[in-house]
């Protein structure tokens, strides 16, 4: 069998590793602050002429799943209450703020150490424990603003209208091959009763947490999702190769929305479904793998990239010295990952690599 060459700029040659990456718990996965599922990275909305020290202020409760393969989840991993205050991205305007419950309780929300938002996160590992914590109702939340003074303004959430379905990522397979170097259009199901009037929030972090892409929080800002949105363009560059990313889209259903109580703000009652997911970039945009000689002339791999793009498969044998690198043929992935066949492979030594 023909041994395997080194990496070259931008390709990948035969290999066999295969890398697991390890899935987070609820509990760790399920943090508060704007990252995940809190309320806060969703909606902001602002008034034109009125610059509010709050943005938007409202209340939520979210459905948690977790897709680990092309099916859709199937049930929630966890569950969330999120009330918030978001002033981004301006910081550091409200002094404090607290949330009066339904049942007359009153709780402090937390500043980020950004200065941008105060919240109050519940996580739970069920829904009769999340709506018995935290019922339907009218919640009632007191802002002491910098510039505004003390505003205070009553947001219901009741009806529990929570999307139909969790989001599922339908090009799931391709979302673990990504080629960093170019566009990833990232998909996922349709928003079963979705319209423009909800909002779709999809948004990915590295390794060390860091936001590295989201789509706009802001509904009707440019970029931004409604509920009618089935996809998102990823630029290129805009991720690592070699790296796996975490991954969140969010359906988002608003029971409530009053621009009145605080003018210049917003606040929202809102039902939400997040679905959970990880991205992962290809080393060089495309993985050989499963070297088989087939007989005395032919040589077949597997090649792992990306549907409908072109790649280049390319022979040498010899790595060091004339004739160097020819092309085998170029081609049009027909799926994520195909078998590639040389019918010319009549040498005791060739080395492959495939690039786009």
């Amino acid at each position: 069998m023909p041994p395997v060459s080194e990496p070259a700029a931008k390709t990948q040659t035969i290999q066999t590793k295969v890398e697991v990456t390890s899935v987070k718990t609820f509990p760790a996965m399920i943090k508060c602050g704007r990252r995940f599922a809190a309320l806060n990275v969703i909606l902001s909305l602002t008034l034109a002429g009125y610059a509010a020290d709050v943005q938007t202020y409202g209340v939520g409760k979210g459905q948690v799943y977790f897709q680990v393969d092309t099916n859709a989840p199937t049930f929630p991993l966890g569950y969330i209450f999120n009330a918030f205050v978001d002033l981004s991205p301006a910081s550091n305007l409200v002094t404090s703020a607290t949330v009066k419950l339904p049942d007359q309780s009153v709780s402090n929300l937390v500043a980020t150490p950004d200065g941008t938002e105060w919240d109050l996160v519940g996580t739970f590992f069920s829904q009769p424990t999340l709506d018995s914590a935290f019922t339907n109702g009218n919640y009632l939340l007191t802002m002491n603003t910098v510039h505004d003074g003390t505003r205070t303004a009553t947001n219901p959430l009741t009806g529990d209208l929570y999307p139909a379905g969790a989001p599922r990522v339908s090009n799931f397979d391709a979302a673990q091959m990504v080629n960093a170097a170019n566009n990833f259009l990232l998909t996922w199901d349709a928003f079963a009763g979705g319209s423009s009037t909800d909002l779709i929030r999809v948004q990915l972090m590295n390794d060390t947490s860091e936001l590295v892409f989201a789509t706009p929080r802001k509904p009707g800002a440019p970029g931004a999702l409604n509920g009618t949105h089935t996809s998102v363009l990823i630029p290129a560059g805009m991720l690592v190769s070699g790296q796996t990313y975490q991954g969140d889209i969010l359906f988002f259903k608003l029971a409530f929305i009053d621009t009145n109580a605080y003018p210049g703000a917003v606040g929202v009652g809102a039902y939400f479904k997040q679905t959970h997911f990880t991205l992962a970039t290809a080393i060089g945009g495309a993985i050989l793998s499963e070297p088989v000689r087939s007989s005395a002339s032919t040589f077949q791999f597997r090649l792992t990239g990306m549907a409908g793009q072109n790649y280049t498969i390319q022979a040498t044998t010899n790595m060091s010295a004339s004739p160097g690198w020819f092309t085998v043929f170029v081609t049009n992935a027909p799926a994520n990952s195909f078998i590639v066949v040389d019918p010319g492979a009549t040498n005791s030594r060739r080395y492959y690599r495939a690039f786009n």
